[in-house]
């Protein structure tokens, strides 16, 4: 029997590909409703992933995307249109926490933005996962979890002895570091919400939980140790 810890907890999901699903996927296995939104132009990147049941390619037969998203409903909105735009909308009235990872500007850009969001759900938790943050000076660089595990240090720290880095792939910024923190963050400001009424919206830098997550390596840096 699933774990109902997070029942009555509903998340409007816009996120895709990795980092994001996998971190709505864990509220999923705890009870919480997710609401994955799609658009037909537009579908998660991981449907085309393999393998595939009965190995046989088809967007509903995914064993990568399904392993993301057990638990979760799904439907099918156009956001570029004023009948979609109208029916998220009356879902995220009835939501706790909207998620996304896409891009800085990608939302507002959708009429999805968190002060956009907060006419209709004042007390809304609005998670954020851009690759760099929402803003500085490299906020504007995309990537997925490969970029990531390249910018962060995460892909040095695998060439051991006089090698090349031959990398982690994308398991521990997809996986591990990113979703996880994402989860952490959010609980806490439904805690908040609880203890308050308020909702709150969260940053995160995907880079920065990755660092995070090989923080011991940054220290040995910062204090002079040699690790290779």
């Amino acid at each position: 029997m699933k774990p109902d810890f997070l029942k009555g907890v509903r998340f409007v999901d816009l996120t895709w590909a990795g980092a994001g699903p996998f971190g709505t996927k864990i509220f999923s296995d705890f009870g919480a409703d997710i609401i994955k939104i799609e658009s037909s132009v537009r579908l998660d990147s991981v449907r085309t992933g393999g393998p595939f049941k009965d190995r046989k390619y088809g967007v509903n037969r995914s064993g990568y995307f399904a392993s993301r998203n057990t638990g979760k409903k799904s439907v099918v909105l156009n956001l570029k249109t004023e009948a979609g735009h109208k029916l998220v909308f009356d879902i995220i009235r009835q939501s706790d926490v909207i998620s996304n990872n896409y891009g800085p500007g990608a939302m507002d850009r959708l009429g999805l933005g968190y002060e956009s969001v907060r006419t209709v759900k004042p007390d809304i938790i609005y998670l954020s996962m851009p690759m760099y943050g929402e803003d500085g000076p490299r906020a504007e660089m995309i990537g997925v979890g490969m970029t990531i595990s390249s910018v962060s240090g995460l892909m040095w720290s695998t060439a051991y002895g006089p090698g090349v880095p031959v990398g982690p792939g994308t398991h521990y910024p997809d996986h591990a570091a990113n979703p996880y923190h994402a989860a952490f963050a959010v609980l806490a400001a439904l805690r908040r919400k609880r203890l308050t009424g308020e909702g709150m919206k969260i940053d995160l830098s995907q880079v920065e939980s990755t660092i995070n997550f090989i923080g011991t390596a940054f220290t040995a840096q910062a204090i002079g140790i040699v690790t290779k």
